[in-house]
């Protein structure tokens, strides 16, 4: 699945997902954002707007 997201420092894929702490507080999590021609980026998932949500299932 390819999710496109905006985010402060631009469009981007998400490319993982993490819990900082096992717990289930929602602020734990971050979300790892590749966007073009910057390095991997760390954000928290409400600093990202979904901007898109494509399945890459091969028929």
């Amino acid at each position: 699945m390819r999710v496109t997201v905006e985010t402060s420092k631009g469009r981007g894929q998400v490319v993982g997902f993490a819990v900082a702490v096992a717990t289930d507080n929602y602020e734990s999590h971050i979300v790892l954002i590749a966007i073009e021609q910057q390095s991997l980026q760390v954000f928290k998932p409400k600093d990202c707007k979904v901007l898109s949500v494509e399945s890459e299932c091969a028929e």
